[in-house]
């Protein structure tokens, strides 16, 4: 696949499994992703989603499958970060405890971000957006605990049920 006249990253593959870090890292054309809601992605042990989308400067829309649970939890920082245009980012995974640092940095037009972890992770150093008007949805019995969490306080007043958003997942 093309991307700018560069090649686009594959996964890097061994015997062991996938490292998606950095796979679709300044993919600037990309504009929608919609993984099969079972997508193997076969993780190498120890391997993150570091950057995986970094700089997708095009990129309108993300879904996340559950599938990437263990990626997430090994790592995701400026998974989405530079993503300049992107409007709405679904997160899938729910295990997963510390929301990775610079995740979500510098994303001005996300108007929604639909988590489904029941439990709200740490928050690292500008892992949230920082527009203030992005829309956070998470589970509806988490509401509050989201509301009352270190670095989730800051965004009580926007953060909502998942039944409560607008578009369809």
């Amino acid at each position: 696949a093309e991307r700018a006249g560069k090649h686009l990253r594959q996964p890097q593959q061994n015997g062991n499994g996938t490292n998606w870090g950095y796979v679709f890292k300044d993919c600037i054309s990309l504009k929608r992703v919609d993984f099969l809601p079972k997508v193997n992605v076969n993780p190498i042990a120890n391997s993150t989603a570091n950057d995986c989308f970094y700089g997708c400067s095009s990129l309108e829309y993300i879904d996340v499958p559950e599938s990437f649970n263990y990626l997430f939890e090994k790592g995701f920082s400026s998974f989405i970060r530079d993503c300049v245009n992107l409007k709405t980012a679904i997160f899938r995974p729910t295990t997963y405890t510390t929301f990775s640092g610079n995740c979500c940095s510098n994303t001005p037009l996300l108007e929604s971000l639909v988590i489904f972890n029941p439990t709200p992770p740490t928050v690292g150093w500008g892992s949230l957006p920082s527009n203030g008007t992005c829309m956070f949805y998470v589970p509806d019995e988490s509401v509050n605990a989201y509301k009352a969490a270190s670095g989730w306080s800051a965004h009580a007043n926007r953060i909502k049920g998942i039944s409560e958003y607008p578009g369809t997942l």
